[in-house]
């Protein structure tokens, strides 16, 4: 994307959040609820791949199958890892 459209797309996605009271709590949550999830994820991978001794690849793709099978967030599977498997 060129520089000059990214930055106009900035520029209307901070307007927008201004625009909505409590925009910008709402973002912060999500991007820590984010990162919690990321964290337990890598987490999880890393318990899966000791256990199981499979790569860094196969850790996550283990992760998202069981996730599809139980059609259950990868996040959730991701702490019944983490809460079960150690």
């Amino acid at each position: 994307m060129p520089v000059d459209r990214q930055r106009a797309l900035d520029q209307v996605t901070e307007r927008a959040v201004q625009a909505v009271p409590g925009a910008q709590v709402l973002r912060d949550e999500q991007l820590r609820r984010a990162l919690a999830s990321r964290d337990i994820i890598g987490q999880a991978k890393g318990i899966l791949m000791e256990r199981f001794a499979i790569d860094a690849e196969s850790a996550p793709n283990l992760l998202k199958r069981l996730s599809q099978a139980d059609n259950t967030p990868l996040a959730e599977i991701a702490l019944l890892v983490l809460t079960r498997g150690r």
